[in-house]
């Protein structure tokens, strides 16, 4: 993900860059997290209900559409190893 600060409609100060592009470098997660909103909230009249290769299945295809590269191995459905994988922002 990439933000651009323009300051169209106000004068923004290389502080208030500098401080909005920290913030936005910290909006980090871990897979699990990731999965564990999707199968809380999926589907919406039976929530998590579809098993971990489902939502893992749906994480993967939400990455991909919003232009992440694919992996060389399926995502992991054990929560342990979720738990290991870091979602940052693109760069």
């Amino acid at each position: 993900m990439k933000v651009h600060f323009t300051g169209r409609h106000v004068d923004v100060s290389e502080a208030l860059k500098a401080a909005g592009k920290e913030r936005l470098d910290k909006m980090a997660t871990y897979l699990d997290d990731v999965i564990d909103v999707i199968r809380r909230t999926m589907p919406q009249e039976a929530p998590d209900t579809l098993g971990m290769p489902a939502y893992a299945d749906i994480a993967s295809y939400l990455f991909k559409a919003n232009g992440s590269p694919a992996g060389k191995a399926e995502l992991p459905t054990d929560r342990g190893k979720l738990r290991e994988i870091l979602v940052t922002n693109r760069q």
